[in-house]
């Protein structure tokens, strides 16, 4: 008969492990497309959150996690309410939106002429068009958000659990380190 042992460490611990294990194999985080030394920690801190994200049946009050990353992360108050705000409007679960900023990973921006999305840049803009302001800070920043917040959600609504969702958007070879 197998005898299995019980899980030790934490959850945050335990989400390392599995992301480690499966990095060695070839799977999660075997891209190197933006990914810092220490990509895999914070791979695994957001697997373990989304379990513990999982298990907490009553959605937290928008006050209660604002003010908590105002404590615990040091966030200016407008940048944890426009965070918790862009997580509703993406349908994405609050603390798993705060979960992937404060992880630092996501879908950064593809440059211009590097294939991706080709056909939608233009060089400049005709004549009778006025110019577009360039984007400032913060519009850049809200992209960034919205595009790692869209993926996540679109790998969790295809994932039988979170966990796998998580995992899943981790495998994508363009998410990686992101400044938010």
């Amino acid at each position: 008969m197998i005898q299995h042992e019980p899980a030790r460490g934490s959850a945050t611990e335990r989400g390392l492990r599995r992301v480690r294990d499966k990095s060695n194999r070839g799977g999660v985080l075997s891209s190197e497309y933006h990914r810092s030394d220490d990509f895999a920690r914070r791979a695994g801190e957001l697997v373990a959150g989304a379990a513990e994200i999982r298990a907490t049946v009553p959605e937290r009050r928008r006050e209660e996690l604002v003010e908590q990353a105002e404590r615990e992360d040091g966030w200016e108050r407008g940048r944890a309410e426009r965070v918790y705000d862009i997580a509703r409007e993406e349908r994405l679960h609050p603390e798993l939106g705060y979960l992937l900023v404060r992880t630092g990973i996501g879908v950064p921006a593809p440059e211009p002429g590097s294939g991706a999305d080709e056909e939608t840049w233009v060089e400049g803009v005709p004549d009778w068009v006025a110019a577009k302001a360039p984007l400032d800070d913060d519009g850049a920043w809200e992209g960034r958000v919205r595009r790692g917040f869209r993926r996540l959600r679109g790998r969790l609504e295809a994932a039988a659990s979170t966990e796998e969702g998580v995992r899943a958007f981790l495998e994508e070879p363009d998410v990686g380190d992101c400044s938010y």
